[in-house]
């Protein structure tokens, strides 16, 4: 036989609202985590080559080329 108590707790929804909210919240937050760690795998590469680049010539020689600038 179940408690009183239990079985009125069982039935109450107070609070549904706010688990709701809680779980879609973690959801969102996950799903910005994950999407974070992608991104920043992603760019490694791509950003890796753009400092290789820039570092190997000059900005003006990259945009006027064959001109010399003083």
């Amino acid at each position: 036989m179940p408690h009183p108590y239990t079985t009125q707790f069982a039935r109450d929804e107070f609070g549904g609202a706010s688990l709701d909210w809680k779980v879609l919240t973690a959801l969102i937050c996950g799903v910005g985590i994950a999407v974070g760690a992608t991104v920043y795998e992603g760019a490694e590469a791509p950003s890796g080559d753009i400092q290789a680049t820039l570092s190997d010539e000059s900005l003006p020689d990259q945009i006027f080329p064959g001109r010399a600038i003083d």
